[in-house]
């Protein structure tokens, strides 16, 4: 019996017997309508602050935090069919190479059940864009997968894959947990790269028995708008489960940021076409999807909550995508009410502080 490869200089753990053979089958169309997600934030907040690293995440109820049953049994009200969370590689790993953190697994966990006893799925979400926050000579720095710094390569390629190695053993079996989502963005990464990291982490969890979903974010920021010019022309994952579902997102403001700094009105009066903006921005990665055959997903979608314009433009985006290759489309915490920490008056959660395009959005599988 030949023995499995190790990754270099790392401690992954491998099950026994031989490693599979990978050969490419066709994806598998699990949802012939539009399921509806939101993105519960959370457990990825406070990562802006200037000190935060691995070696200083902040604290849970002050930088971030998880969300208890009530929060789950509002999402359930609402009819949606799963949540995504959110999170920050540096709390589940705070070393290299090392065990992942019991108490951020727990974390996840009771999450993971509280969802479960909704019947909600759940969609894990590493929310770096390929970078590692570490501190190198006495300062933190966001270090990119195989970059060099400081003469020195903090953050390799394998630290990536041996991370998803031991996430894939620490929950394998959870029956309600639907997906990894591998990455939230990718940038800075050289051609290629991105498409041979990723094919190796399946590659690790599939060794592992494991055939849950795998969510591969696109190149250059996933975005819709530019997919076809920044990715290959076809999909570039070799899976044997035929579980690979690629990712993407979408933002309707001028910059495509998600930030919405300007009003709809402003917006419009500098482009006269913004109603057209969502078949535009979503056409390369809907064409894509139809002519490869591939599994998609709309994994951050948003738009502001308080603005009556911006609402009118949710209908047309379900239109757009309704019918095609999507899987599903996953609504951004941060225009939703469900992602208010606990300390913030259960009054902004109320049917009346909502805005129109929560009840749009929410519940069945076809554009209201």
């Amino acid at each position: 019996m030949s023995q499995r490869p190790i990754i270099r200089g790392l401690h992954a753990r491998w099950p026994p017997g031989e490693p599979k053979t990978l050969r490419a089958v066709p994806p598998k169309q699990t949802n012939a309508e539009l399921p509806r997600w939101v993105t519960l934030s959370g457990l990825e907040l406070g990562a802006a602050k200037p000190d935060f690293c691995n070696e200083s995440p902040g604290k849970l109820g002050e930088d971030f935090f998880i969300h208890r049953r009530p929060v789950f049994e509002r999402v359930a009200a609402e009819g949606y069919a799963g949540v995504r969370i959110p999170f920050c590689w540096e709390r589940l790993q705070p070393r290299l190479g090392g065990p992942l953190d019991p108490g951020g697994i727990q974390d996840l966990r009771y999450m993971i059940s509280a969802a479960d006893r909704l019947d909600l799925k759940v969609l894990l979400a590493m929310h770096n864009a390929g970078r590692y926050r570490t501190p190198v000579d006495g300062a933190p720095i966001a270090c990119g997968l195989d970059e060099q710094v400081s003469g020195s390569v903090p953050v390799c390629a394998e630290h990536f894959v041996e991370f998803w190695s031991r996430m894939s053993h620490a929950l394998c079996g959870l029956p309600n947990l639907h997906g990894y989502s591998l990455l939230s963005a990718v940038s800075g990464l050289q051609p290629g790269t991105w498409q041979r990291i990723a094919q190796s982490v399946i590659d690790i969890i599939r060794e592992d028995r494991n055939n849950i979903p795998i969510y591969v974010a696109g190149n250059h920021l996933t975005r819709a708008s530019t997919w076809i010019h920044d990715n290959p022309e076809a999909p570039w994952i070799e899976d044997p489960e035929g579980q690979v579902v690629y990712e993407t997102r979408c933002a309707l403001d001028h910059d495509e940021s998600g930030r919405y700094h300007h009003s709809y009105a402003e917006e419009r009066g500098r482009d006269p076409e913004i109603a057209e903006r969502c078949r535009s921005r979503l056409q390369p990665f809907l064409k894509w999807l139809e002519e490869t055959g591939a599994n998609g997903c709309v994994t951050d979608f948003s738009l502001p909550r308080d603005d009556e314009g911006w609402s009118r433009m949710l209908p047309p985006v379900l239109e757009a995508i309704h019918g095609s290759s999507v899987v599903s489309l996953c609504w951004s915490a941060e225009a939703h009410p469900f992602d208010d920490p606990p300390t913030r008056s259960q009054k902004s959660t109320s049917d009346q502080q909502r805005p129109k395009h929560v009840g749009l959005f929410r519940g069945g599988s076809r554009p209201a």
